[in-house]
């Protein structure tokens, strides 16, 4: 449990950090909170998320995209 604490702290600073650089936050194509995607890939809810670095033309990051991965 404790380890589960560290891992979701850690990983909101980060996303909070993006935030701060004005990089959007997207979960299932939906524009999202540091705190509702640290909680929908912490807990999983029964899925797994994969982050999708989305860069613009210049390759300055613009867009972080968590997207449910599907297993066949």
């Amino acid at each position: 449990m404790e380890d589960l604490l560290i891992e979701k702290c850690k990983m909101l600073k980060q996303l909070c950090s993006y935030e701060k650089r004005g990089i959007t936050l997207w979960l299932d194509g939906i524009r999202s909170t540091p705190l509702q995607v640290v909680e929908a890939c912490i807990m999983k809810e029964g899925n797994d998320y994969m982050p999708d670095y989305v860069q613009d033309d210049n390759g300055t990051l613009y867009q972080l995209r968590f997207d449910r991965v599907t297993y066949y």
